[in-house]
């Protein structure tokens, strides 16, 4: 997933992919979600492995600048990667985490 953010918001959901209350499908707990917590994204992911399996990485870079920010998000079955930056600038934030 690759997006362009714009925030000025030290908090807020930017994006949730997984079950919902009225979800149709019973035990499903995968999720994925793209947060801004004190101003830095904040990513969390469940593969499915019940609340125990959650992984939650905050990125170093503040995003609540009202600037543009490149945000870039990989998943496979077992990694997920993320990383953010200003889009003229050569540094970027990143962060990559492991599923075993």
């Amino acid at each position: 997933m690759v997006a362009n953010l714009f925030s000025q918001s030290e908090d807020g959901t930017l994006l949730y992919a997984g079950p919902s209350p009225y979800n149709v499908v019973p035990n499903v707990t995968d999720f994925l979600s793209l947060e801004t917590r004190g101003g830095r994204l904040r990513l969390s992911v469940n593969f499915g492995g019940g609340s125990g399996q959650t992984r939650a990485v905050v990125l170093d870079q503040r995003v609540d600048d009202g600037r543009e920010h490149f945000v870039v998000v990989r998943w496979t079955n077992d990694t997920v990667q993320a990383s953010a930056g200003r889009k003229n600038m050569t540094h970027f934030s990143q962060i990559k985490f492991y599923f075993y």
